[in-house]
């Protein structure tokens, strides 16, 4: 949570913090939790710490920016290719 909380940390800490809400999900699932109230509750609060450091730290915004323009340079570079 620490490394969540500090600036420059912050997006080591989103995705450790990923990385542990994850194994919750897992568990969840093996023991047959309902899936929507106890199963997928985790990645809910996984998502609420991403756009929580999309929302406050602007390297986030402009490197997940970059990487959606790279996906798409890349999905038409493929269609290029193949046509």
């Amino acid at each position: 949570m620490i490394a969540y909380l500090v600036p420059r940390a912050s997006a080591l800490g989103a995705i450790l913090w990923t990385g542990y809400l994850g194994g919750a999900v897992a568990t969840h699932v093996r023991v047959g939790s309902p899936l929507f109230s106890h199963a997928l509750f985790p990645i809910y609060v996984a998502a609420l710490l991403w756009a929580g450091l999309w929302l406050r730290d602007q390297r986030a915004a402009r490197g997940a920016a970059a990487a959606y323009r790279n996906a798409s340079g890349i999905q038409r570079h493929v269609a290029a290719q193949g046509a």
